[in-house]
């Protein structure tokens, strides 16, 4: 991930976009329903550690922000603060 985050970046991408579907790409699960918050804030975390200008978005997961919105508050602030996210798309 970091080597194609420094590849877009460098290409002039404007948005990349860490998806839920990590699940079933990198994970081998058969959908997103059991990727969790933590699964998502990881590799945004490498992804903007090594990404200069562009815009690095992250999924929320299936049931982090859909309960309560104090709820949502927090894990998208934990994907701003710990996964290092400009952004975060609500499903």
């Amino acid at each position: 991930m970091t080597t194609m985050a420094k590849i877009f970046d460098k290409a002039g991408v404007d948005v990349l976009l860490v998806g839920d579907s990590l699940g079933q790409v990198i994970l081998g699960l058969k959908t997103t329903v059991p990727v969790t918050l933590n699964a998502v804030i990881h590799p945004s975390r490498a992804v903007a550690r090594n990404s200069q200008r562009v815009l690095v978005v992250a999924d929320t997961p299936f049931l982090s922000y859909q309960v309560t919105t104090a709820q949502a508050m927090r894990n998208g602030a934990r994907l701003f603060q710990e996964g290092g996210t400009s952004a975060v798309k609500l499903e």
